[in-house]
């Protein structure tokens, strides 16, 4: 048998017989993205280049067109990793598709597609935003970001200046405010029907529907500097200072207006959580202020004791919140019958809980030993009675409104809830071995996976089924973005492939 020598980059060598070397050796490298997103992984010598694409692919949540090596030269992907002169702890670049500079957005019934000159290709509901033929003049370059209410998008431009376009009323119209718009915008926020922007200097402008938080007339002094985030409910806004104080705006039954809790929200402010109706404060001490509908989330009293050991991070659906403690517990509060009470399966949560996701009426948690337990409505995902361990070693979980699809350690997938939702993945299993992320409509899924292909299933009539763009879907797909009824997929070429409803470019 031939002596094969692999150094490690200390100098060390190791010497085996080749057949023996290829059965147990294991190599460590780094794969780096151009954002400085990294990823470490072990790989065999006998490991093709394809395979250890996918597997980092995987790793970081794209698909990866070619990996590079330190010289600077393409690494074949027919190679092996030996062949290739791949040693342990190499540092290996990837290139991925520009997603950087090629974006697609979208809002409930249209989509926006930004290209690689910052050039902005809209289709769909003409009136709420598919049709921006006549703001053209102002989208043929330099478009960096779009936004969108449920009907309308705002695009930000290198200078910082903002164009808005769609449903007038939902912020289509930003006429009145558009000289505080000239440059100089950090980023831009929506909810349902209004648009809320931070300038360089923390200030805020907003415009759209003035009973949404279209109108901060009343708290625009408060609103001069200093803020650095801005969380919507459906119709409201809550702005986090850099002194750690909350301003609210909007409607008063969805969170704007919160002067029952003034006091609390003057200093000390982590981070805010929001349901359509309700916001949730989490303070620097653990400890959770609420405001807005007191059924949907604006009253955490039930949940008083729990949340007195400590918060560490705030979740919510529509009309429900769920908190993780500093144990790894979970506490509960808004519509009990959506997520509100976690009562029937509290044992379940008393630990190791890692991160929860929702569908709009109910939640799953995920446990760092990849286990998943659900609560709310059934017929929204929350299947209480569900057995945990069928729903185990899971990675991520996404939803629709009503159904979840948790991707699994492997790459595989489990889907549960609404069958009518994207909750029956029976039929696809088969074609998903390699899930890089998951996009959703209303009631359709559709995957992304590492070798650029796409899998849809769930509504036919929401972008369930992609059957008569199947071949253009095969490979080469990097992005994949939706409204509540279509999806659009954008391939390394640039071209755009659609399917549900209401989606020919």
């Amino acid at each position: 048998l031939p002596i094969l020598s692999f150094l490690g980059r200390d100098g060390s060598g190791t010497r085996l017989c080749g057949s023996l070397l290829l059965d147990i050796v294991m190599l460590r490298v780094s794969i780096v993205l151009y954002t400085g997103k990294s990823a470490s992984l072990e790989i065999r010598p006998t490991e093709r280049l394809s395979e250890v694409k996918t597997k980092a692919g995987k790793l970081l949540g794209t698909v990866i067109l070619d990996l590079i090596a330190e010289s600077g030269a393409i690494l074949p992907e027919e190679s092996t990793v030996a062949q290739a002169g791949i040693r342990n702890r190499d540092v290996l670049a990837a290139e991925v598709a520009d997603s950087e500079k090629q974006h697609i957005f979208s809002n409930a019934g249209a989509f926006a597609y930004v290209n690689q000159d910052g050039a902005v290709i809209t289709w769909g509901d003409a009136a709420s935003g598919g049709d921006s033929a006549y703001m053209a003049g102002e989208l043929q370059r330099d478009v960096i970001d779009i936004t969108a209410t449920r009907t309308a998008f705002a695009a930000r431009k290198l200078d910082g200046s903002i164009v808005t376009w769609g449903n007038a009323l939902a912020g289509g119209d930003s006429s009145y405010v558009q000289h505080q718009l000239q440059q100089g915008i950090r980023c831009i926020v929506a909810n349902h029907h209004a648009f809320a922007a931070i300038n360089g200097d923390g200030g805020v402008i907003t415009w759209g529907k003035k009973s949404a938080g279209g109108d901060s007339f009343v708290v625009c002094a408060q609103l001069q500097s200093g803020v650095v985030e801005i969380i919507p409910t459906a119709s409201a806004f809550a702005a986090l200072k850099i002194n750690g104080s909350v301003v609210t705006w909007g409607n008063p039954d969805a969170g704007g207006d919160s002067a029952e809790v003034t006091e609390l929200l003057e200093y000390d402010v982590d981070l805010i959580r929001a349901t359509d109706h309700a916001f949730a404060a989490l303070k620097k001490d653990g400890t959770v202020v609420t405001w807005g509908d007191p059924e949907r989330g604006g009253d955490c009293s039930l949940a008083a004791t729990r949340l007195k050991r400590g918060v560490r991070m705030i979740y919510a659906n529509s009309v429900a919140f769920a908190a993780v403690l500093t144990n790894d517990s979970v506490a509960c509060w808004g519509d009990p019958k959506a997520g509100g009470s976690c009562k029937t399966n509290q044992g379940q949560l008393n630990s190791e809980v890692q991160d929860i996701f929702s569908t709009a009426q109910a939640f799953a948690a995920l446990k760092t030993s990849g286990q998943v337990v659900c609560w709310g409505r059934e017929e929204y995902g929350g299947d209480e009675l569900g057995d945990p361990s069928a729903r185990g070693d899971v990675e991520t979980i996404y939803s629709t409104d009503r159904a979840f699809c948790a991707v699994r350690r492997n790459g595989g997938v489990s889907c549960w809830g609404s069958k009518a939702h994207g909750g029956d993945g029976s039929g696809i299993k088969h074609l998903l071995s390699s899930v890089s992320y998951i996009r959703s409509t209303a009631s359709a899924f559709a995957a992304l996976q590492s070798d650029g292909s796409v899998v849809a299933w769930g509504d036919p009539a929401c972008g369930g089924d992609a059957s008569k763009v199947k071949p253009q879907l095969a490979r080469d797909v990097f992005q994949i973005a939706s409204t509540r009824t279509a999806f659009a997929a954008v391939k390394s070429s640039g071209s755009i492939i659609t399917w549900g409803k209401r989606v020919s470019p």
